[in-house]
């Protein structure tokens, strides 16, 4: 695994997302959305059925990099959730040896694939300046809330 996405592959990325989300699911929009676009095991994109939410339901959409600017259209309210680094990847050696293999084996794509993506998007998106809410989940059992009252 690289360090980073290559053009092609973000743009592949960026056109899974709008592909499942051409019209944005809020009033007004279709209410069609797809519970994901692509799957992290096989580092590939999937294809699954659009479904429909009921009318009047709230969607939270839970990913990595959703808060870009090109993105802002699309949601109605932003959460930042935030972990420290060191956090984060002792928690995925944890959750996803099932998924990649052996601790270090998780640790290694983190640390030379996730983490620095991470970095990138933190300093060139600024997420948390640009959410309404931010969560500091260090301790899922004490979880500190910030609410902004007028983000970017």
């Amino acid at each position: 695994m690289g360090t980073s996405f290559t053009p092609s592959q973000l743009l592949l990325v960026k056109w899974l997302f709008y592909a499942a989300f051409v019209v944005p699911p809020r009033p007004g929009g279709n209410r069609r959305y797809r519970r994901a676009v692509f799957d992290v095991r096989t580092d590939t994109p999937v294809s699954v059925p659009d479904e429909e939410a009921p009318e009047g339901a709230v969607l939270l959409f839970d990913g990595v990099f959703l808060l870009r600017p090109d993105l802002d259209a699309l949601w109605d309210y932003r959460i930042f959730v935030a972990v420290d680094e060191a956090v984060a990847v002792r928690r995925a050696m944890r959750r996803d040896q099932a998924l990649f293999g052996a601790a270090e084996a998780v640790r290694a794509r983190y640390l030379q694939r996730y983490m620095p993506a991470q970095r990138s998007y933190m300093q060139a998106v600024r997420p948390r300046d640009r959410a309404a809410v931010i969560v500091e989940n260090n301790d899922p059992a004490r979880p500190r809330t910030a609410f902004r009252t007028q983000p970017s």
